[in-house]
């Protein structure tokens, strides 16, 4: 089961005449700021929640405030993008939750930015920035390649929880090896290898996938494909 990310971020709704109060909720101000939270989210994990709660520092019961997402890196989907927060009373809170799921090409280790701006009717629009960064992933993974079969060219995938050397090799079923797709190091996270087969004949085919990362080499996987002219 993939695991659930909440998080939660207080925002605070002046209007126009608590302008300064919204920029020092959102970081918009100038001078000393706080260091930045950042969230750590699983790799290529699903279902998480971003729960956003807005306070009204304003002496009206304001409505038509909207909340969107902007700027998403492409490898993050979130649902919906946008939501209409309910008219809520002074000294009060509004909730919406934001669903989402990371793409598994999603960089590790890497500090990224979500964007969410709050607009009302009055033209006022003030920005919310979170700052993410995705685990490693949690185990070696060699994924079944695609498409399979395949003719000429096909894809092969794999994960790593830690920086390795990879290999991977392609045998025939007499288990000679007819290729090497990769020999070299590869950072943490999701990788794709492609393999042109113009000059091999059709029939089964396995590709290994062996890793070095603590000294000693050792196959993680073998899986087969088919190659069919």
């Amino acid at each position: 089961m993939k695991k659930k990310y909440f998080i939660l971020l207080i925002g605070f709704l002046g209007l126009n005449v608590f302008q300064n109060a919204v920029q020092a909720q959102t970081g918009q101000h100038e001078g000393k700021r706080e260091p930045a939270t950042i969230y750590n989210i699983p790799f290529a994990s699903s279902n998480n929640v971003i729960e956003l709660t807005v306070v009204n520092g304003s002496s009206v019961s304001p409505s038509g405030i909207k909340i969107t997402a902007s700027d998403l890196p492409s490898w993050l989907h979130l649902s919906p993008g946008e939501q209409e927060l309910p008219p809520f009373m002074k000294s009060k809170e509004a909730v919406v939750m934001f669903r989402f799921s990371v793409d598994k090409t999603a960089p590790v280790d890497e500090n990224d930015t979500l964007r969410f701006l709050i607009s009302a009717p009055t033209g006022d629009i003030w920005t919310k920035e979170i700052y993410i960064t995705v685990d490693q992933p949690e185990k070696f993974e060699l994924f079944q390649n695609y498409p399979n079969p395949f003719n000429p060219t096909t894809v092969i995938s794999y994960q790593l929880p830690v920086s390795s050397w990879v290999m991977i090799n392609v045998y025939n079923v007499l288990g000679q090896q007819v290729a090497t797709l990769v020999d070299d190091h590869r950072e943490p996270g999701y990788h794709e290898e492609t393999w042109n087969a113009v000059d091999m004949a059709s029939g089964i085919y396995f590709y290994q996938l062996s890793v070095i990362s603590t000294g000693e080499s050792r196959i993680f996987e073998r899986r087969a494909m088919v190659l069919l002219k």
